[in-house]
């Protein structure tokens, strides 16, 4: 980065150094120009490095499930019955509380609670865009489906889980359409509507499966894959459109000479994006590796790659990325504002 500075007088000019010696250092702090190298991570390799990630995760969760994630251990119910989810992690069940199936990925989903109502706290004095509240009480009902997944393992609440990621994602999408092509104006909005409230009422009206011969019924399956590769698609669409709307903002705060805070739009897009990925390779790998996690040599413990690196570092990116968006948002309505850190790693945007 290059940084100006102020000229300072020297002593016995007649001037009050220390006055000026505090100016300039605040000048420098928050006066920052953008070096030309400052343009953060390319779409284009955002689309190719995310949609590799995306293309096995997609394949993992619909076309090509691995048996270890199907397991059910029937003999350990609980009192909600037997698991009949679609899918088992790969944390034991029932290895700590006889009422919760999956502690530890459990506890570790309150995290998706806990996110918005930071977010709103940090950003009480700020308005937020019309899309903000939606996204954010989708991703509290993340946690409370995702809670109730994990303790239960019973396939209604799995549902729950996943039924508010896909309204996140469709809301998020909207909003972005709105910057990228707003000559659509409320379209996405009233297709993405009856996508979900179809896909929800299809899911929630049918069985999985087939009481008679035990498969999995057409219909349900198919709306399945549907929910899962328009998830994949606007889970693609959202960091694509972020990292160009993010150079963006850098080109913008250039030009009006605005101070950014201590991280630029593309320095807090390139962070993000590897709180991301680092969680999305956790989550594939304790699927993948669940059998050599499970025995890791030395006696070490299991390391809980779904709840702890999973769920951790998606609460964790979730509010990145929405600080990324509302800032978009309040640039394009003639603000300006400049991020800062709470506890020296979660950003937050202020207006001074």
């Amino acid at each position: 980065v290059r940084m100006r500075r102020r000229n300072v007088a020297p002593i016995g000019s007649g001037s009050k150094p220390d006055a000026d010696v505090r100016s300039t250092t605040t000048e420098i702090a928050d006066s920052v120009d953008y070096d030309d190298r400052d343009d953060g991570i390319s779409p284009s390799a955002v689309f190719r490095g995310l949609g590799c990630l995306l293309t096995v995760t997609t394949t993992l969760y619909y076309f090509a499930t691995p048996a270890n994630l199907k397991k059910r251990n029937t003999s350990l119910s609980g009192p909600y019955g037997p698991p009949n989810a679609e899918f088992d992690w790969c944390e034991n069940n029932y290895h700590a509380f006889s009422q919760i199936a999956e502690p530890v990925n459990t506890f570790s989903s309150l995290l998706y609670i806990l996110q918005p109502l930071l977010f709103l706290g940090l950003h009480r004095r700020m308005k937020l865009p019309r899309e903000a509240p939606f996204c954010l009480a989708s991703v509290a009902l993340i946690g409370v489906g995702s809670t109730l997944f994990h303790a239960t393992l019973r396939y209604h609440m799995q549902l729950a889980d996943e039924l508010p990621m896909l309204a996140l994602v469709l809301g998020a999408v909207c909003g972005l359409l709105r910057f990228t092509w707003p000559q659509l104006a409320s379209l996405p909005s009233r297709v993405f509507s009856i996508l979900f409230v179809g896909l929800s009422s299809a899911l929630l009206a049918t069985d999985r499966l087939d009481d008679t011969t035990g498969e999995e019924q057409l219909i349900h399956k198919a709306c399945r894959g549907i929910m899962t590769c328009a998830f994949s698609a606007c889970f693609l669409y959202i960091f694509y459109s972020t990292a160009q709307l993010s150079s963006d903002d850098a080109q913008t705060l250039r030009k009006r000479s605005a101070p950014y805070g201590v991280w630029s739009p593309p320095g807090l897009f390139r962070r993000q994006f590897v709180i991301w990925i680092a969680s999305i390779v956790g989550w594939i790998a304790d699927i993948l590796c669940c059998a050599a996690l499970q025995n890791l040599p030395f006696g070490m413990p299991f390391p809980q790659l779904h709840g702890l690196v999973w769920h951790g570092g998606s609460a964790l990116g979730l509010h990145y990325i929405m600080v990324l968006l509302i800032w978009h948002q309040r640039l394009a309505d003639g603000f300006s504002p400049k991020t800062k850190l709470w506890l020296g790693f979660l950003p937050y945007l202020v207006e001074e």
